[in-house]
């Protein structure tokens, strides 16, 4: 979550298009150009929005009085529980 955050504020400061509008664009495939639609900032594994068992997607918050921005989500591939929690 750090990368893909991190990489947002480098893609806005970039290309002045506001965070990008999906994860597709802070990727690419190998070999990449980079462009506002393929920004090659995070690895193309990451860009399919599953890395380590995780999966990533990125949904634009494009509501009334919003600034260009994204809410990233993250879950684990499987349900599992720390000690001590509900």
């Amino acid at each position: 979550m750090r990368t893909i955050t991190t990489t947002e504020v480098e893609y806005s400061t970039t290309y002045n298009t506001g965070y990008s509008g999906a994860l597709a664009n802070l990727g690419g495939a190998t070999p990449c150009t980079a462009t506002a639609a393929t920004a090659c900032l995070i690895d193309p594994v990451l860009t399919v929005g599953t890395k380590s068992g995780y999966k990533f997607s990125e949904v634009p918050n494009t509501g009334a009085g919003t600034a260009v921005a994204s809410r990233i989500l993250c879950k684990f591939a499987e349900a599992f529980s720390f000690p001590g929690t509900v």
